[in-house]
């Protein structure tokens, strides 16, 4: 697919919105379990006809609530509201009695005479908070019709964030609760759980200011959320990426997981922080062929601990995808949204948009075209049944949402006085460039001409590329 920034327009964003609206909306399902009216969105999506219990996924249920959310936001009927009230309930009904929440296969409940005891994994109890606060948990008047008053709710997100301060590995998480861990000392945080801690830690302390409530755990959240940026920047490698873990091999979308993270602190050290990031990624040799890039440098892998029956111990591998395309177009539109791009020399600034125009490119190629999942998006898992993940189209609905708010900033053409600007710098390398060969070579006035002429040409069929492209 050939996509060049000039071609594109809210009628292509507005079209991958719909078509992913489509899909989401005929996906989600509702089936009654402990007398509770569930709805819930399987973690992927496949071509059979309804869902099962044994789909019912955490994760899948939060992000799912968040992507009908945000493809809805124009227009939302009362049918859509009751179906994310019942999400909703799914996911406190999947919550842990400490607050937390595992990664959630239902089936595995059914198939034990006791209830497994499942550890709390760090990303699904923030998709999990995150999905219970944009639907308006932390809000007086909520536009999701929930049965609890609002001091239950703030509790309740409380003891959940409570369960997240009392499982920190030093300043940052990791991907689990530590309960299972033989010793802290022997695991380092991962950019991924703490990013996302960050911005939970940063939204709860927000809502709680906002609301002025001040229930006695908000000191330790500010703290902690304030120790987890600090981790964040240090960690940063001195060319500006973010890899796994600390000394790990920089990455993309780490690098942007942790951007969207800093994103949250207005201090002037993370705005070095986050503009080092960005002129990172801009110069990353992979940004233009992200489909080539390997299992480590978009998957996140690690274990959930099941205790069944209070004796047989499980290890459940968990392998999480973050969707790369989606993340970062969001990210980078975000940046773009704060200002960063202000910040960029010309240079710079095109490759940034070339970038843009690029991801959309490969998220339009991943979305499926045709079928009974017209609007999904592909993943890169090997597995066929996992071929289109809810989170895949989540995130691309982040992307292009984003995207489409801030289309005409980022189509603006270059203003006159910064073309006048890049014409006169051209014009002085170019002068330059002819003194240094005429003097390196003793040239004649005559020859010298013929250089600047030859230099002016080449420079002018560059632009005249470069105009074509963009």
């Amino acid at each position: 697919m050939k996509l060049r920034m000039k071609e594109i327009d809210e009628g292509t964003i507005d079209n991958a919105l719909h078509q992913a609206r489509s899909v989401i909306t005929e996906t989600i399902t509702t089936r009654e379990i402990d007398g509770k009216r569930l709805s819930f969105w399987p973690l992927f999506l496949s071509e059979k006809k309804g869902y099962t219990l044994s789909d019912i996924d955490a994760c899948a249920t939060s992000i799912g609530g968040m992507a009908l959310l945000e493809l809805t936001e124009s227009d939302r009927s009362q049918q859509t509201l009751t179906a994310l009230k019942n999400a909703c309930e799914t996911t406190l009904y999947l919550r842990n009695e400490d607050g937390s929440w595992p990664s959630f296969h239902i089936d595995i409940l059914l198939s034990t005479k006791q209830p497994p005891k499942m550890e709390g994994v760090l990303n699904d109890t923030t998709y999990a908070l995150d999905s219970l606060i944009t639907l308006g948990f932390l809000k007086h008047t909520p536009e999701i019709p929930i049965e609890m008053d609002l001091d239950a709710r703030i509790d309740l997100v409380i003891e959940s964030v409570n369960w997240l301060l009392d499982n920190r590995v030093g300043s940052g998480w990791v991907y689990t609760g530590i309960e299972f861990l033989e010793s802290t000392d022997a695991v380092s945080p991962a950019i991924l759980p703490t990013s996302n801690v960050i911005i939970i830690l940063y939204t709860v302390a927000t809502a709680l200011d906002a609301l002025k409530k001040s229930p006695s755990l908000l000191p330790d959240i500010k703290n902690a959320y304030k120790e987890a940026v600090l981790w964040l920047r240090d960690i940063q490698s001195e060319e500006g990426g973010f890899g796994k873990k600390r000394g790990d091999k920089s990455t993309i979308v780490h690098t942007a997981i942790a951007i969207n993270a800093l994103l949250t602190d207005d201090g002037d050290e993370a705005k070095k922080s986050i503009l080092k990031g960005i002129k990172w990624i801009l110069k990353n040799k992979n940004i233009f062929s992200v489909e080539k890039l390997e299992y480590e440098d978009i998957f996140d892998e690690y274990d959930q601990i099941i205790f069944i029956e209070e004796e047989k111990l499980r290890r459940r591998v968990i392998k999480h995808e973050n969707f790369l395309e989606g993340i970062l177009l969001n990210v980078l539109i975000k940046t773009d949204e704060k200002g960063y791009i202000n910040k960029l020399n010309f240079i710079e600034r095109y490759r940034f948009r070339k970038i843009v125009t690029y991801l959309l490119k490969e998220l339009l190629k991943r979305q499926s075209k045709n079928g009974i999942l017209q609007g999904a998006f592909r993943s890169r898992r090997s597995a066929p049944a996992e071929k289109h993940p809810i989170y895949a189209l989540y995130f691309a609905t982040l992307g292009l949402k984003s995207l489409k708010r801030n289309l005409k900033r980022i189509l603006k053409k270059p203003s006159l006085m910064t073309l006048i600007g890049w014409g006169i710098g051209m014009f002085m390398i170019i002068l330059l460039t002819t003194w240094l060969i005429s003097w390196a070579f003793s040239l004649s006035l005559e020859k010298a001409v013929g250089v600047f002429i030859i230099e002016t040409v080449i420079g002018l069929i560059g632009s005249l590329f470069k105009q074509r492209f963009w």
